[in-house]
């Protein structure tokens, strides 16, 4: 099998690869993670399992896109950009069975609410007790997870619930070599919550006492 670090190597940067490479698969990864490690000697990239049975194209986007935070002034390529259209994607292929009730009340509410019921359901979770931030919204596995810091405040819960589910409903965009996960369309559909300006006032209260960041994006 030919080396795929290597060769996504010498087509991101136009030369030969100048280090021993390796490729593992783990299970100790979520899904659809990976992380690249880089030595005098040694270029690694480890990578969840479910990597191991994706086109290789796709691979190779994976392994250019961890790159390129190495190389910031390595061009954008055709395999990036197959990566973050999988990524963008995968929601679709996930089934969806982790839900805790609080948070589905929440899902169900919001949707109904601010999204004419429209987004499709994902999986809804609690964040771990070390989880530094309010809430985030996974990509490769379709999962919201929010903070139990807002789990006593049904209207905090809520806000920070719809600014999730608005990450799923608007993705992410690159241009050059940044990614953006606000997009403007994002932006305003946010401002349309219902006394957002007061929520905002509230949540960024319980931020500093905390000691919570607002978002993992």
């Amino acid at each position: 099998m030919p080396d795929l670090v290597a060769e996504a190597y010498e087509h991101l940067m136009q030369k030969p690869c100048p280090y021993e490479t390796k490729l593992t698969y783990s299970g100790r990864f979520k899904s659809y993670n990976a992380h690249l490690r880089r030595t005098w000697k040694l270029l690694e990239v480890r990578a969840s399992r479910e990597w191991e049975d994706i086109d290789r194209d796709i691979q190779r986007g994976l392994i250019q896109s961890l790159l390129s935070r190495f190389y910031k002034s390595a061009p954008r390529t055709s395999y990036i950009d197959l990566y973050d259209a999988f990524i963008r994607n995968l929601h679709k292929a996930i089934i969806n069975h982790v839900q805790d009730p609080l948070l589905k009340a929440s899902f169900e509410r919001v949707n109904e609410r601010m999204l004419d019921g429209m987004l499709g359901e994902c999986n809804l979770k609690w964040s771990g007790s070390s989880a530094r931030v309010l809430g985030t919204y996974e990509y490769a596995s379709d999962t919201i997870r929010i903070s139990k810091a807002v789990a006593h405040d049904l209207e905090l819960l809520d806000y920070v619930m719809y600014h999730e589910m608005l990450h799923k409903k608007h993705k992410f965009y690159t241009a050059g070599r940044r990614t953006f996960h606000h997009t403007r369309a994002f932006l305003r559909d946010e401002k349309k919550f219902p006394g957002r300006d007061a929520l905002e006032r509230r949540l960024s209260y319980l931020c500093r006492r905390r000691g919570l960041r607002r978002d993992g994006s």
